[in-house]
């Protein structure tokens, strides 16, 4: 069921000389929606006041449920009533054919009993209307039909997670209709007066109406609750082929589940949707079979509408704001398993679409079930092991699940992924890396998700290459870049010291460099208009005659360099003048200070800003010690900006410690005495 829509707007047609009726409306006044059909126009007419009820499907779309328990069906025409208004008051002014002229719906929110609750059942078999078949010559006995409803309801419980803390069957009646089976409000209201008197099977109750007909009664067909603790009605014909999944189906109805639907075509189109079709769910299609199957486990869509799921049971997706990109891999348990990551929720950037994703095996709850049997390969669109992906609809109740040509187009489309193939739909792509054994419930699939909004600039990042704040001994180093995290299809942008930016690729030899500091910038762009503003940048010296930087280490670190032995290191030759001697006890302070020191646990990143005498020069000894580790490395003075600066990747053993000290020591200068300074370092782990 879609939206409700508030507000239809009249229209009026010149038909001869007289205009026509206004069309059916709803007008939403605070939580309350008011209904009016012009076009009804009986004289007789009765007010009705009592709880508004839905069927799942067939022609009484709507019932009102008196205070009495009687049902009596309600007409509104081909209009959408808003969800927030089923199991609300209602009062409606009826015909006597029971079309609606005027109706006031409370769509206030319901009370709950609570995540756990107890429900029972109470069946009645129809005795007057033709014999429950097996189909073998034989009427079903009553021990067969209650054996049946014992294995439903003992199913939903598993499948309820604990919400459903207990599912029981009361008892089994036969009663007698003296009606053709063709009304649901009709046969419940002659099941419940006849079999089971002052017992309530409102939404509220926990309470279950079950009635089994013959083949005369027709299908299957429930009322529609709003919450996994609702009771309810349903009914269905008795037929050993389809009978478990028929009662599964109409008793998730009753528990506030649509039915689920499947694309009836293949990507990139889903131009149509079946009713019914995703036959991995229970609330889908039932597949007649002898023997019968048995449908798999509830998906993460239904779980996570029921309120059902796991903490950790399904990850939700998106992407954060003002990111272009993010991209992330999950390993999924099995769908019908009991523990672990068993799903993903995904909102698209572009348009908000939200989808899950499932792994199907055909393992544990699934082994019984239809997609997971060799039957399944009759269809023109198959249900098989792999990665399922369904989009909710607009209506929030209902999911479609998408479909995918078959690698082999003459066998039919498959509505699972296999390994290395992938969906995408807006900025939304979903790939199956690798799946796991079919049918094995401890395998695992590997799925990785990319979410793009195409309409903000890409971020860049330099991933190998010098060291920020380094000195090398190489004049031609080799970077690795490129659009952070990766995105196909953007281009690359390079620029070297104060040359202009020009098109480069992954990865780049620099020329042969001078002795000296060097800025190495890259930026990423998807055409010409989004940029990256905000350039990756490396900033590093060479000097040939360089002693080469300290590699990470897990030795015990050793204690930095008191500063009455400084050690001496190379200075950077940034200017042509050469610097005055200066006698030892004359040289001026270095004021060296720490103003941002951060170690970014996600992004693996030690960043530090430190001033320092306009005079000084050469290089700064960086020790960082964390995690029982200890880096070393030395970082160039720029003395034009009176600073230190150092951007440096960290091991993954540094990043992730709890703590972490930072020694800077300047060896001093001709002109700039020594100074050494420690600062313990606040970790970001979250950045």
């Amino acid at each position: 069921m879609r939206l409700p829509v508030l507000l239809l707007s009249a229209t009026l047609v010149a038909l001869s000389s007289s205009p026509a009726l206004a069309a059916p409306s709803l007008r939403q006044d605070g939580r309350t929606v008011r209904f009016a059909d012009p076009t009804v126009t009986a004289t007789t007419t009765t007010t009705l006041q009592g709880d508004l009820v839905e069927l799942s499907h067939g022609p009484e779309r709507y019932l009102l449920e008196r205070p009495s328990g009687e049902l009596v069906p309600v007409d509104f025409g081909d209009v959408e009533l808003p969800e927030a208004s089923l199991d609300n008051p209602v009062t409606a002014t009826v015909t006597d054919a029971g079309e609606v002229r005027r109706a006031t719906l409370d769509t206030s929110p319901r009370s709950t009993t609570g995540p756990v609750s107890s429900h029972r059942a109470y069946v009645a078999k129809v005795g007057n209307r033709g014999t429950l078949d097996n189909g073998d010559g034989t009427a079903a006995t009553d021990a067969q039909i209650g054996a049946l409803v014992d294995t439903a309801l003992a199913r939903w419980q598993e499948e309820s997670n604990g919400a459903i803390s207990s599912f029981t069957r009361v008892d089994l009646r036969t009663f007698s209709t003296a009606s053709d089976c063709s009304s649901g409000s009709t046969l419940y209201n002659e099941a419940a007066t006849n079999a089971y008197p002052g017992v309530s099977f409102s939404s509220t109750s926990g309470n279950h109406l079950i009635v089994v007909g013959g083949t005369t009664c027709g299908g299957g067909i429930g009322t529609v609750g709003t919450s996994i603790a609702s009771g309810g009605r349903l009914n269905f014909n008795w037929s050993p082929t389809k009978n478990l999944h028929t009662l599964l189906h109409e008793l998730g109805h009753n528990l506030s589940l649509g039915h689920a639907h499947a694309c009836t075509d293949a990507l990139p189109g889903c131009a149509s949707v079946g009713e019914y079709g995703n036959l991995y769910a229970i609330m889908g299609a039932t597949v007649v079979a002898d023997p019968p199957f048995t449908p798999a486990a509830l998906d993460s869509f239904e779980r996570a509408r029921l309120g059902i799921a796991d903490p950790d049971e399904i990850a939700d997706v998106r992407l954060p704001a003002g990111r272009r990109t993010v991209r992330a891999t999950y390993d999924l348990r099995a769908r019908g398993t009991a523990a672990g990551l068993r799903g993903l929720r995904l909102v698209d950037p572009v348009g908000g679409a939200v989808r899950f994703v499932d792994w199907r095996s055909g393992g544990a709850r699934d082994a019984l079930s239809y997609y997971a049997s060799s039957l399944a390969t009759f269809q023109t669109r198959i249900p098989n092991p792999g990665i399922t992906v369904e989009q909710v609809e607009a209506d929030g109740r209902t999911a479609t699940l998408q479909a995918y040509p078959k690698t082999n187009p003459a066998a039919g489309d498959v509505f699972g992924l296999t390994a290395g193939r992938a969906f995408t739909r807006g900025g939304t792509t979903v790939t199956a890396v690798a799946l796991g054994t079919p049918g094995d419930p401890s395998s695992t699939a590997r799925v990785e998700v990319a979410l793009t909004d195409p309409t903000v600039a890409p971020d860049t990042a330099i991933v190998a290459g010098p060291d920020e704040g380094a000195t090398i001994l190489d004049p031609s180093p080799v970077l690795r870049f490129g659009p952070d995290p990766a995105e196909p299809g953007l281009q690359l942008d390079c620029r070297l010291d104060d040359a202009a930016w020009a098109p480069c690729t992954s990865p780049l030899t620099l020329p042969e460099l001078a002795d000296g500091l060097h800025v190495f910038r890259v930026r990423a762009r998807d055409g010409d208009t989004l940029l990256d503003d905000s350039p990756a940048v490396r900033t590093f010296a060479v000097l040939r005659g360089a002693p080469a930087p300290a590699e990470d280490t897990a030795a015990p670190a050793e204690p930095p360099p008191a500063a009455a032995t400084p050690t001496t290191v190379p200075a950077i030759p940034v200017t042509a003048t050469p610097a005055t001697a200066v006698p030892a006890d004359a040289r001026r302070p270095a004021k060296l200070t720490v103003r941002r020191a951060s170690l970014s646990a996600a992004r693996r990143r030690l960043v530090v800003v430190a001033p320092i005498s306009a005079r000084a020069s050469g290089a700064v000894r960086v020790t960082l010690r964390a995690a029982g580790r200890t880096l070393r490395f030395r970082a160039p003075v720029v003395p034009a900006r009176g600073r230190v600066t150092i951007r440096r990747t960290v091991g993954a053993a540094i990043a992730r410690a709890r703590t972490a000290t930072l020694t800077l020591a300047y060896a001093g200068d001709a002109d700039t005495a020594p100074q050494t300074v420690t600062v313990r370092l606040p970790l970001r782990p979250g950045r």
